[in-house]
């Protein structure tokens, strides 16, 4: 119980709690109402391709951005907080690095999800049954992918994404 007391007698203890509530309440307020509402708006128009776009979890997907991109942002304020809690583990640029992976990740499942709709809606159209695009649009994914794979890991490593492409060409 020390840890306890110790943690809320740190003038930090209450910027901490105030940026983690305010992530959190970011991530339900954008989760259940923004949703809810871009949802209600989408039942309410004409065109089919919003239905689908919210069928495909775009929305929903884009709704983990919103907690991280607010913990980046204050995330010096985050680490020095811990740090003064003799928590030596996390580094502000570890942090940052971590968050910045990880935003990368769900910009990467969003574009996924884009493209699945954009598929959804081609294949709505006459044309598609002509000339379908399946294959060209799974490879633009595995392209998108392989690119997203190496912004994440060169953004965690804090190395530039030109070693890892050089890298890959030498294969």
């Amino acid at each position: 119980m020390d840890w306890f007391f110790k943690f809320f007698s740190n003038d930090h203890a209450l910027e901490l709690v105030l940026i983690l509530s305010f992530s959190l309440l970011s991530f339900v307020i954008t989760r259940k109402y923004l949703l809810a509402l871009i949802k209600k708006v989408a039942s309410k128009t004409k065109n089919q391709w919003d239905d689908i776009i919210l069928s495909k979890n775009v929305f929903f997907r884009l709704s983990y951005l919103m907690p991280a991109i607010i913990l980046h942002v204050f995330s010096e304020k985050v680490i020095s907080s811990l740090i003064s809690f003799d928590i030596n583990f996390l580094e502000i640029d570890l942090f940052k690095r971590m968050l910045t992976g990880y935003i990368l990740l769900v910009v990467l499942f969003v574009i996924d999800s884009l493209l699945t709709s954009f598929l959804t809606i081609y294949n709505n159209y006459e044309i598609s049954k002509r000339i379908p695009i399946k294959g060209y649009l799974q490879l633009v994914k595995i392209f998108v992918f392989c690119i997203g794979a190496v912004l994440v890991i060169s953004a965690i490593l804090d190395k530039s994404p030109n070693i890892f492409i050089g890298g890959l060409s030498a294969l």
